[in-house]
């Protein structure tokens, strides 16, 4: 599971960060008020891609998957969490995902699906 906060102080704009859940694993076993938890550590989230121009759904959190490091690599790798806030940080969420042109016609945008994950790079 994931969790987002946004940290900022005074005048100063940090972008949104992504955290695993597993980072929880030091709190010991006591209860905790729920609005105490997402204070500290932000909301639970569920990563999706969407279509900036008809707000479809491009990719699911399980698709999400793939991602391509530019010219760093010649090979896709599983995306990893500092990808994710990279793109977050730098790139202010926007990322080129690879489509399927002989399928995607009509104006009909069919995402590449390779081993149940799309491809995806920073722009």
């Amino acid at each position: 599971m994931f969790f987002i906060s946004q940290l900022s102080s005074g005048e100063n704009f940090n972008p949104p960060q992504i955290w695993e859940f597993e980072k929880f694993k030091d709190i010991p076993n006591m209860w905790i008020p729920i609005q105490e938890v997402f204070n500290m550590y932000g909301y639970p989230v569920e990563l999706y891609i969407i279509d900036p121009i008809d707000h479809s759904i491009l990719a699911t959190p399980n698709q999400i998957g793939w991602y391509d490091p530019g010219e760093e690599s010649d090979e896709y790798r599983d995306i990893e969490l500092k990808d994710i806030n990279l793109i977050l940080g730098e790139h202010e969420g926007m990322i080129e995902i690879e489509i399927d042109e002989m399928t995607s016609i009509y104006g009909a945008t069919n995402v590449t699906i390779d081993e149940g994950k799309i491809i995806m790079r920073a722009l």
